[in-house]
């Protein structure tokens, strides 16, 4: 995200730069040069979120009740793949069913952390 971005979403929810810079015990000056940025830091973000009382997504608009039903969606799909596939005669498929396993996985991953997020 760039700084010009963070200045536009946050004068848009109402908030007052001095105010922040304040929350985050840094001068103004500081805060500006942040939004002057081309890409600000996650870090950043993160102390945002925090003072703020939001989460990431308030920054990304990240609709995380979709993203969830997407990635349960896939994980079915993927379930009833293996399944399928988990005939043990069938050695050549061990591959495969390895990497749907590891997608699986990954898949579950994103959304144990966009649970978090909430």
């Amino acid at each position: 995200m760039s700084g010009e971005e963070l200045d536009k979403k946050l004068k848009d929810a109402g908030y007052v730069l001095a105010d922040i810079a304040r929350m985050l015990g840094v001068p103004p000056q500081s805060v500006n040069q942040t939004l002057n940025a081309k890409d600000v830091k996650t870090g950043f973000l993160e102390e945002l979120c925090r003072i703020l009382k939001v989460d990431m997504g308030f920054f990304y608009e990240i609709d995380t009740d979709t993203e969830v039903s997407k990635l349960r969606e896939e994980n079915r799909k993927l379930k009833e793949e293996l399944t399928r596939m988990s005939d043990p005669k069938l050695v050549e498929k061990e591959n495969k069913v390895y990497n749907i396993w590891m997608k699986f996985m990954e898949i579950t991953e994103e959304m144990q952390e966009l649970y978090k997020a909430k």
